[in-house]
């Protein structure tokens, strides 16, 4: 069952926590851009190191879907002693995706992450293709990717075989298909515990 225990050590890692307010504060239009100009010069070195070449950016990420989610609030009669919300037992059940998309809007194939005990089906990925209709009623089909592991969420296998399985075959095949063969790529993710790992560098 999902918890909070993944926020915990993010925030922990972070040098965050959950605190009451004290006081109120305007954002400024003048802080946000100055953020946004401190991020720009912190990765201004990828883009000077390919200035010359033509490249792609992709951007990763990863988030929690909870199977149920009915909430904490309903309306009810007044002084009624129980409220009842109605839930399929999956309040506490979660997946995770991995998306990913290019600067351009070419998106990847999701990646879907479940819960499983069984380690014969741990942290392989495993591709299949999807049937849906367009808004104009035509078929199309989209191959989505899934995977197991004991906690529903990314780790560094998972990441590494994201990597070599959907991220390269896919990114090449959109090269190919739109002829820009000499494109080079560059993928940015958050800074996580699964990403930082030598393996994942490599």
């Amino acid at each position: 069952k999902a918890t909070s225990d993944w926020a915990n050590k993010w925030m922990k890692r972070m040098g965050l926590s959950v605190r009451l307010k004290t006081t109120g504060k305007k954002v400024l239009s003048e802080d946000m851009q100055k953020i946004a100009k401190d991020y720009r010069i912190s990765i201004k070195h990828i883009f000077d190191v390919n200035k010359d070449k033509n490249i792609r950016i992709y951007n990763v990420d990863e988030v929690a879907l909870y199977l149920d989610a009915p909430g904490n609030f309903t309306i009810d009669e007044i002084g009624a002693a129980t409220v009842e919300i109605g839930n399929t037992s999956h309040d506490k059940d979660r997946i995770s995706v991995v998306l990913c998309t290019s600067e351009e809007g070419i998106k990847l194939g999701p990646l879907v992450i479940f819960n499983s005990k069984s380690k014969k089906k741990r942290n392989i990925i495993t591709s299949h293709d999807v049937r849906y209709q367009d808004n104009d009623g035509n078929e199309r089909v989209m191959k989505m990717y899934y995977s197991y592991n004991s906690k529903a969420y990314i780790n560094s296998e998972v990441f590494c075989n994201w990597v070599k399985q959907i991220y390269h075959v896919e990114s090449e095949t959109h090269k190919h298909e739109q002829h820009t063969s000499t494109m080079n790529r560059i993928l940015f993710f958050y800074k996580c515990t699964a990403y930082d790992t030598p393996d994942v560098i490599a």
